[in-house]
């Protein structure tokens, strides 16, 4: 007797085993198995849907907040630029409210990654800190040397000027 035909003689014997109520009860039974079955594996899949959802949701949120970041710091480098040629307050309350939309930005980021990443985000902030800290420099120059003619230093040059001219004349 081969394999297949000692397996179908096994379970022929297993089945005539029950009894007729047994075995209707057996039948009635698989169905509601079935059910239960599919359930649980149409919960499993809501629940990879949900965790996917979520995951295109924060991946969503870190690019708009990687998009602003890096707004954020190429308009300070433009302020920065700017107030070289044509110093203003504007300007510098411009590059303090970039500074701070980019800090604002990197703690999103920072709550949305890995720890492994976190010391990316320490360099990028140390960065922009760094980038005020040499702006705040150059604004303490321009104000000593004033804005236009009217203040600081070049109000002095200007003032002297003028005084060294009346003399002239």
């Amino acid at each position: 007797m081969d394999a297949p035909d000692a397996m179908r003689l096994f379970i022929t014997r297993f089945v005539s085993s029950f009894s007729v109520r047994s075995r209707i009860i057996f039948i009635a039974l698989l169905p509601v198995a079935g059910f239960l079955a599919n359930g649980l594996n149409f919960m499993s899949g809501e629940r990879d849907v949900d965790k996917a959802f979520q995951s295109a949701k924060q991946a969503t949120a870190l690019a708009d907040a990687s998009r602003d970041l890096k707004m954020a710091v190429s308009e300070m480098r433009i302020d920065a630029k700017d107030f070289t040629f044509k110093p203003s307050s504007e300007l510098m309350q411009h590059f303090e409210q970039r500074q701070h939309a980019a800090l604002t930005n990197l703690d999103a980021i920072q709550g949305m990654i890995d720890l492994e990443r976190i010391v990316t985000i320490m360099d990028m902030r140390d960065g922009i800190l760094r980038l005020r800290a040499a702006f705040d420099e150059l604004a303490a120059e321009q104000k000593r040397l004033g804005f236009d003619d009217r203040e600081g230093l070049q109000q002095t040059l200007q003032t002297a000027a003028n005084n060294v001219e009346r003399l002239i004349y």
